[in-house]
């Protein structure tokens, strides 16, 4: 990865488009979705850019690049001719202010990525410049998977942070309630509009949320390929507190897993690190590399979780060569 994804905050601030045409047009456009001071340089002035700058939702400040143009600005966008665009590039780089010419990357300190805008939420796709229809089209893919208000839904969790707060003390507590109020009754209930099922699906969830946590443990085989990876199994990484993997784990596949998940290496069998991390109340997934080396180590692991009353699931096929452990497919 070269370039490194990050949100700016344009709150009040000022940014320079240089250029004119549809190219900084288009620019212009996806920054009045932000509330930053919008200040242009264009020589020239078409119907659309010319009402923009009447109506006083853009500001034009010249007609020809100055590097004084850049004092006070946050970022630049440009999109004039070869000689403009370089000297803006140069002037700003020394200043250290973010620049990007329009599909020009090696004049570039940033990208703009393709955005879902769903207003708190924001996607940002990107392809470090070699493929924008690629990112466009997974633009709308994803456009088309999220619900139009879900940005609604965003900004009534808002309200609900206090509350939460003082109602459900455990960290994992208040993870376990937000993933269920996102893609849960809640999230369903208030995208239908249903103002007292959403009120009522909140209550439950949070009394959910609140009673203690009982850890449980997740075995889980990791194919060889990570795109054979069931959506079980993701969705079991994406869950879990903790991941206990093998030395030499593929990280193709556990780049799945959540971000702050712990993650812990070991050589062999470890019944005593699956027992103690359950015993916290925490969701642990037990990985394994190789079906073929799943069966005598997770037997011991098994039969141990199995008397301490921890409860197990086996994201895998059945393993029936394993004495006096049933294995059975979740």
């Amino acid at each position: 990865m070269r370039y490194f994804p990050i949100f700016l905050d344009f709150e009040g601030q000022r940014v320079l488009a240089v250029g004119d045409g549809e190219a900084i047009l288009n620019k212009i456009r996806l920054l009045q979705r932000t509330s930053a001071a919008i200040e242009l340089v264009a020589d020239t002035l078409d119907a659309t850019l010319d009402g923009l700058v009447s109506h006083g939702g853009v500001a034009l400040v010249g007609r020809r690049f100055e590097p004084g143009h850049l004092n006070g600005v946050v970022a630049v966008f440009a999109a004039a001719d070869d000689i403009t665009n370089k000297a803006i590039f140069e002037a700003a780089r020394s200043r250290n202010i973010p620049v990007n010419v329009v599909d020009r990357p090696e004049l570039s300190t940033f990208l703009t990525p393709a955005i879902v805008d769903r207003d708190p939420l924001v996607v940002a796709i990107g392809s470090e410049g070699t493929g924008p229809v690629l990112a466009q089209g997974v633009r709308a893919r994803i456009e088309a998977m999220l619900p139009y208000r879900i940005g609604e839904l965003a900004l009534a969790a808002g309200s609900l942070r206090q509350r939460v707060g003082r109602s459900i003390s455990a960290a994992a507590g208040r993870r376990a309630f937000w993933s269920n109020y996102f893609f849960g009754i809640p999230a369903e209930a208030f995208l239908a509009d249903d103002a007292p099922g959403y009120a009522a699906a909140v209550d439950a969830a949070i009394d959910d949320a609140s009673t203690p946590r009982t850890g449980r443990v997740s075995f889980v085989t990791a194919p060889a390929d990570p795109e054979l990876l069931t959506l079980k199994a993701h969705r079991k990484l994406q869950e879990a507190d903790c991941i206990v993997h093998d030395r030499g784990a593929d990280a193709r596949i556990l780049d799945y897993a959540r971000r702050d998940a712990a993650r812990v290496a070991v050589e062999a069998a470890a019944p005593d690190l699956l027992l103690r991390e359950a015993a916290h109340g925490r969701h642990v997934v037990r990985l394994r590399s190789e079906a073929s080396r799943l069966v005598a180590s997770s037997a011991r692991e098994l039969a141990a979780l199995a008397a301490a009353g921890i409860t197990v699931e086996i994201v895998a096929g059945p393993h029936p060569e394993a004495p006096g452990i049933e294995w059975r497919a979740a």
